[in-house]
């Protein structure tokens, strides 16, 4: 095989130049050079931008994506937490106001919340994205 500079080959040997900036994206999100199907989108992209699928519509992945993805993997994170460390606790303590145990209700409790909140520092939501375009436009002279 050959290797020429400047140049991909994709998963199908089609070969075209890094420059090139319009795909043919097929249902998959595979982009190719050519339309292979009535179906493919015409995608103004470069070979190795991700793609995401939103609405039915393939776009480039942007940041936005990416701190969806991590917002989604602290909230999962939490919510197995509070499942195993805090749970226990609640459910404990509800016995316990059922048996009129007034102090262990009010003490397991108390170590739910003190659970939960040690679980919210260990796992911090992701930092917020800051749009560059807004942060562009503010006007801070005198």
């Amino acid at each position: 095989m050959k290797i020429l500079k400047d140049v991909f080959v994709s998963h199908t040997g089609e070969q075209f130049s890094k420059d090139l900036t319009e795909f043919y994206v097929d249902l998959s999100g595979i982009k190719h050079v050519s339309r292979q199907h009535a179906s493919d989108q015409v995608m103004s992209c470069h070979f190795n931008d991700a793609l995401v699928k939103d609405n039915g519509v393939w776009r480039v992945r942007n940041a936005d994506d990416d701190y969806q993805d991590a917002y989604q993997a602290v909230d999962d994170a939490r919510q197995a937490a509070y499942t195993a460390r805090v749970r226990p606790l609640l459910e404990e303590a509800e016995i316990k106001a059922h048996l009129g145990e007034s102090d262990e209700y009010a003490r397991l409790m108390d170590l739910a919340v003190t659970e939960r909140m040690d679980i919210q520092a260990e796992l911090p939501w992701p930092e917020v994205l800051v749009n560059v375009a807004t942060e562009a436009s503010v006007d801070e002279s005198p």
